[in-house]
């Protein structure tokens, strides 16, 4: 299984995404062959926004249990 195949079984669900000095909170939105694309929604009002990150910038990737 590689990383993207293991990304992809968890489509839809809340994630935490690493990258060197940032952190992401979102839905994971789309896997790539390069990329893995966030939907994340704004502390304030605003429409959901995606994050594209590529993969070769990912430290770790936390999946998040629903409450």
């Amino acid at each position: 299984m590689t990383f993207q195949e293991m990304l992809a079984s968890f489509l839809g669900r809340l994630a935490e995404v690493a990258v060197p000095n940032q952190f992401f909170e979102g839905t994971i939105y789309r896997v790539g062959t390069l990329n893995l694309t966030l939907q994340s929604i704004p502390p304030i009002y605003g429409p959901p926004t995606e994050t594209v990150i590529p993969y070769i910038n990912i430290d770790y990737v936390r999946i998040l249990v629903s409450a």
